[in-house]
């Protein structure tokens, strides 16, 4: 019988160099930098520039204002996405920036692959947030549940960037379904037992 195991994966304090999106459970706003044009944010956020421009009708592309906030797109209008919704985007976005805030880019996608891949298997719960709030015992999958740190994390540009791409079918540690941080993590835990998928930035990936 398969045993639902806790997760530990410490959450990371570093700062951030990355530009915060708004975010709300059914939409997402981005602010407007130096430099920024529609293709410019096209191309950090994986949004096709019709569905920016669709979005925000009253902003013309010769005229964006720094500082200003663009209205993202919600995951329906998101034609390279299927299957999700944009209260999926939210939750997911939400757990990566919390469980990878600081890391590599490469990280982030791990920790949502490490989602949805649980989401795909019949040993988790069968929804992004189901599996997120999951619990064993009483005691929630992921530290940043269990600290509130998931509803007070402001999450980045390349957070919701990394969970577009998660949603739109990357999956950098197949057949992973746990990462930690050795360094941060009890010599004698469970996890250390568990099979090497990939390491990236401080967190390890295993089956």
């Amino acid at each position: 019988m398969h045993t639902i195991k806790k997760l530990f994966a410490p959450i990371l304090f570093a700062v951030s160099v990355f530009i915060p999106l708004a975010t709300t459970a059914d939409a997402a706003s981005y602010h407007i930098v130096s430099g920024d044009t529609y293709y410019v944010i096209s191309k950090k956020l994986g949004i096709p520039i019709t569905a920016l421009e669709q979005s925000n009708p009253t902003m013309p592309a010769n005229d964006l204002i720094i500082g200003a906030l663009m209205n993202l797109p919600s995951m329906e209008t998101n034609s390279h996405i299927t299957g999700y919704t944009a209260t999926d985007l939210y939750w997911l976005t939400r757990v990566i920036a919390a469980e990878a805030t600081g890391e590599p880019f490469q990280a982030k996608l791990a920790v949502g692959s490490v989602i949805l891949n649980r989401v795909h298997s019949p040993y988790y719960a069968n929804s992004i947030q189901g599996v997120i709030f999951q619990t064993l015992d009483g005691y929630p999958q992921f530290t940043c549940v269990a600290t509130g740190w998931i509803n007070q994390v402001i999450p980045t540009a390349s957070d919701q960037l990394a969970a577009l791409q998660v949603l739109s079918g990357t999956d950098v540690v197949p057949n992973a379904f746990v990462f930690y941080n050795p360094s941060k993590t009890a010599a004698t835990s469970w996890v250390f037992t568990q099979p090497f998928v990939a390491k990236f930035g401080d967190f390890v990936f295993a089956s």
